[in-house]
């Protein structure tokens, strides 16, 4: 008959197996950890090349899981803000991203509001705040992804799709 500590080693090592097994099905794949929320940045989010990602859990985070991807992340750099507004305006073109509006609410503070059209399934929807902090300023990229908008047939039969501008950057960007 087996003795009591060979059956509970058994049973222990068995339930260390399940518990791997559920953690990365949990986690996903451990080669790419797309699957992870990580404070991971997006390669279309340029960041000046001071500027260090706060890589606190409550800070700063990223998910992506085929083409959605959400994230929000925040940076700390010693740019003025001025030359960050331009630094936005000048590299966020070149990596897909389409500025729908722009507000400052304080001196020390602005928004932009931008649509990356890229993709012809989804619409990713990015918010840049900038806030200037003394001898630092912080840079904070809040990403989202939506679906683009369903095509119906109009009254004649036709179908026609509206553009991502139609009725969504203000539904969108409303807060």
């Amino acid at each position: 008959m087996p003795s009591l500590r060979l059956i509970f080693c058994l049973l222990w090592g068995l339930s260390l197996g399940a518990s791997c097994s559920i953690e990365r099905s949990f986690r996903g794949p451990e080669a790419d950890g797309s699957e992870m929320i990580t404070p991971r940045q997006f390669p279309d989010l340029p960041v000046p090349r001071d500027y260090k990602l706060l890589s606190s859990t409550k800070r700063s985070w990223s998910f992506q899981r085929g083409k959605f991807r959400t994230g929000n992340l925040v940076y700390r750099g010693s740019l003025a803000i001025e030359r960050l507004r331009k630094f936005l305006l000048d590299r966020l073109p070149v990596h897909g991203w389409d500025l729908q509006d722009e507000s400052r609410p304080t001196r020390e503070r602005f928004r932009q509001n931008w649509i990356s059209k890229k993709d012809q399934e989804v619409l990713y929807v990015l918010q840049v705040e900038v806030k200037d902090e003394g001898r630092s300023s912080l840079l904070r990229y809040d990403l989202r992804t939506s679906r683009r908008p369903t095509v119906e047939p109009s009254a004649g039969g036709a179908a026609s799709a509206p553009s991502a501008e139609e009725g969504f950057s203000e539904a969108v960007f409303r807060k």
